[in-house]
């Protein structure tokens, strides 16, 4: 039982990694719809003083775009780690093992009563 609780347990720990994950994608990508939106009112609006505010606009967005490629990554391995994990746990059995038939376990052989004495001693019938 406590075996499955703690598989039960990372399961939904990993869940919860694969929820934030996405939340912080969705966050970073909401940052660079922004961020290419105000880059091109920028250049739109300003011409020259544009160049700096475009140049820097456009380093945000590359490092944006490689946070990005980055979670989704990291997304992805999650998932597919989470997906281990769950299979791992089907295919484990919850109760142990029973001894096969035919096999023969401690329990399965009860022991002889012999009295020690009666044991050593030769009968002389």
């Amino acid at each position: 039982m406590v075996g499955t609780e703690s598989r039960a347990g990372r399961v939904r720990m990993r869940q919860g990694d694969l929820e934030h994950m996405t939340v912080s994608s969705l966050s970073l990508l909401s940052q660079y719809i922004i961020t290419r939106k105000d880059y091109d009112t920028t250049c739109d609006v300003f011409h020259e003083p544009a160049r700096f505010v475009a140049k820097r606009a456009r380093a945000q967005m590359e490092k944006l775009t490689r946070e990005i490629s980055l979670l989704k990554m990291q997304l992805k391995k999650a998932k597919s780690e989470l997906q281990d994990v769950h299979n791992l746990s089907m295919s484990l059995p919850c109760s142990p093992i029973p001894p096969q038939s035919g096999t023969l376990s401690r329990t399965s052989c009860p022991r002889r009563a012999t009295n020690e004495p009666e044991a050593s001693i030769p009968s002389s019938s």
